[in-house]
């Protein structure tokens, strides 16, 4: 007890045998239970103490410093000892030595200011470091490799030159309420094989990363606090495989989590909060399994998947991240499943640069912004996702973004619920629900395109769906109980329009106007509460074979201005006239038939249409004259035909609208079987 040992060397050893570990030694253990306390010990010539198998001593309260070689050094599969509330420092080598299934306690000791390892466990060591401080080291402040397991746990351990904790090579191990702190490298590194259980540990304001885990390295981190890193809180690559569950990773200065270049690992039931750059970050083929996790208000992304990255990302919530909730770009190929993506200051998802994915089932909500924003070669898959709330856009599709879009709902959004401009060319397919948006359901513009089939749009505000400059296809879809328009085509347009059924809109079915020249074929465009189909000011195309029943209004108008080929379509069935064309329409109108109507059959008041082979049923007209006729249908009954109007149009109109009733009956009852052909 109270010794000093100071170990000289009094002659020159050969530098083979001086670099020997354990050759010399200050205080050497063979055997027994010895005791040595409150002792100091140096040595220029090798150990301060070695510890032997068989041997179980106690060194408590001493000082051991300025060895040439390793500070403490146990050794052999029956190895014991105890360390207890000593210092070690500046050794050569690691301060504190375990290999070869040595055992020992080591309790709340100092050390500090190795210039290579604080403590080094190896080759199967083993040991229990309980309440030590370990700090200022200028390798790792602990290894572990080569098959060690011990159990740390309640130290703190901080300020290192090099790593915190390094664990290779098959190291193993149980990490448990640790402190990890302010390390120059990562706070934890893990790698070749590694495959400890790290728990409930603090591992916080380190320089690189909090956990840094490649080549191959396996753990299991949980109920860990990783916070204020420099880089990222966990990083994962090289094919290292991480189980991480119930962690808090926050506030970091680079992204929460990174998974990159061929990285995997299971991520559960974590909190990733306040990280800059993002929450979650996978790229350069990273493949991680993440479900379960909130990933919030972080001043940048939530999840952030590019490069290459892939990942399945399960049922986790992600909201008020600063920018897009889940940003997917440079070829990132996620698969996104059951996800809540809710209440971000930015969009939901952005999709960019060749960016892909398949995103499943998620809810995309109450995002500032709109909820999925595809622009510049983007072209992943939605199917089965609720858009819902979100302050722009439900879906945004820009600058040649693509996109297939399959059985989504669509709702309550305050722009567009779908929106495609700058030559977007999405894919919207088999029953998407676009419904009660708080302006168009569809709305196509500035050179947009797309496919837009067996969908139903219907009860939104504005247009069920608005075309303005731009030609997509819109076929086999349900446009219906919209608060104006069905189909409003504008601003020269020239999309193709075919079987459609639009109905039950305020406005009318389809409006065409400002220079646009659809092809409108097939359709059925029914009950509306206006005309059914309305041909505008500078409107034309082909309206062909289309049904036009039950409208409030006119079956079927020619504006002012409007013109185009009206052929073999039925306009029948309205509750006002059934063909209208107005003064200054210039029209080429074959083929129809017109019947049924509660108002006229037909109102023609221009001089420049072409009409050939309609069939129209007149109805009951009652007392209406010859002249009375002529006049709706062609001017004043003096004047000449007007061009392109044959003798038979004029013949059958004024033999079809003769009435021999003295009775003034409604004009174009239904019923009547009388027709005529013009």
């Amino acid at each position: 007890r109270g010794l000093t040992f100071s170990q000289r060397l009094a002659y020159k050893v050969a530098p083979a045998r001086a670099a020997q570990r354990g050759h010399f030694c200050a205080v050497e253990f063979t055997s027994g239970s010895s005791l040595m306390l409150e002792c100091t010990l140096s040595s220029d010539a090798g150990l301060g103490v070695k510890v032997h198998s068989n041997a179980d001593p106690t060194i408590r309260k001493c000082k051991i410093l300025y060895t040439r070689q390793e500070g403490v050094w146990f050794s052999g599969s029956a190895c014991r000892g105890r360390l207890e509330d000593s210092s070690v420092q500046s050794c050569g080598g690691a301060n504190v030595h375990v290999e070869d299934g040595a055992d020992p306690v080591i309790y709340r000791n100092r050390i500090l200011k190795s210039p290579g390892d604080g403590v080094y466990i190896t080759r199967r060591g083993k040991g229990t470091l309980t309440r030590n401080i370990i700090f200022e080291c200028a390798g790792a402040c602990l290894r572990i490799d080569d098959e060690s397991d011990p159990i740390v746990r309640d130290n703190d351990i901080h300020s290192g030159l090099g790593s915190g904790v390094v664990i290779q090579d098959n190291g193993l191990g149980t990490l448990e309420r640790n402190e990890i702190r302010i390390h120059n490298g990562s706070g934890l590194v893990l790698q070749s094989g590694a495959d400890p259980v790290i728990s409930s540990n603090r591992i916080h304001r380190n320089k690189l990363h909090g956990v840094q885990a490649s080549n191959g390295a396996s753990a299991t981190l949980d109920r860990n606090e990783i916070f204020q890193n420099v880089l990222s809180g966990i990083f994962v690559d090289q094919e290292a495989n991480l189980y991480v569950t119930r962690n808090v990773i926050r506030d970091g200065l680079g992204p929460g989590v990174t998974v990159t270049d061929e990285g995997q690992g299971r991520f559960t039931e974590n909190e990733v909060v306040r990280n800059k750059i993002a929450n979650f970050l996978v790229r350069e083929r990273g493949d991680p399994l993440v479900e379960q996790n909130r990933f919030a208000a972080g001043p940048a992304y939530g999840i952030k998947v590019s490069e290459g990255g892939k990942g399945r990302f399960l049922n986790n919530e992600i909201f008020g991240n600063a920018l897009a909730g889940v940003l997917i770009e440079e070829g990132g190929n996620p698969h996104m499943e059951g996800n809540a993506i809710h209440s971000g200051e930015a969009e939901g998802v952005n999709c960019s640069l060749l960016g892909g994915g398949t995103l499943i089932k998620n809810r995309i909500c109450k995002n500032a912004l709109s909820g999925v924003v595809l622009t510049r070669g983007a072209n992943p898959t939605f199917r089965e996702n609720l858009l819902q709330g979100n302050h722009e856009s439900g879906v945004l599709v820009a600058d040649q973004g693509r996109g297939t879009f399959e059985g989504n709902e669509i709702s309550d959004n305050a722009g567009a619920g779908f929106r495609v401009e700058s030559r977007g060319d999405p894919l919207v397919q088999l029953d998407n629900w676009i419904h009660a948006g708080r302006a168009e359901g569809i709305l196509i513009s500035d050179k947009g395109a797309g496919v837009y089939r067996s969908n139903r749009v219907h009860g939104n505000r504005l247009s069920n769906i608005k075309i303005v400059e731009s030609s997509p296809l819109v076929r086999k879809n349900a446009i219906f109980g919209g608060e104006t328009h069905g189909i409003w085509i504008s601003e020269g347009s020239n999309p193709r329009i075919e079987r459609n059924e639009v109905f039950s809109n305020a406005g009318p079915g389809i409006l065409v106007e400002r220079k646009s020249r659809p092809e409108v074929r097939k359709n059925i465009v029914r009950d509306g509460l206006s005309h059914g189909i309305v041909i505008g000011a500078g409107g034309g195309g082909s309206f062909f074979m289309n049904r036009c029943i039950l409208n409030a209004q006119c079956g079927f108008v020619i504006e002012d201005g409007g013109g185009g080929d009206v052929v073999e379509n039925e306009i029948a069935n309205g509750n006002s006239v059934g063909l209208k064309v107005t003064e200054g329409a210039a029209a080429s109108i074959t083929g129809n038939t017109i019947h049924s109507n509660y108002g006229e059959q037909c109102e023609v008041l221009s001089r420049s249409c072409v009409f050939r082979n309609n069939s129209i049923d007149w109805g009951d007209v009652g007392t209406v004259d010859r002249t009375e006729v002529l006049h709706t249908a062609s001017g004043p009954p003096d004047s000449p035909p007007p061009a392109g109007y044959s003798s038979d149009f004029m013949d059958g109109c004024g033999e079809s609208r003769v009435g021999s009733s003295a009775g003034g009956s409604r004009k174009g009852g239904r019923g009547d079987t009388r027709r005529q052909r013009f």
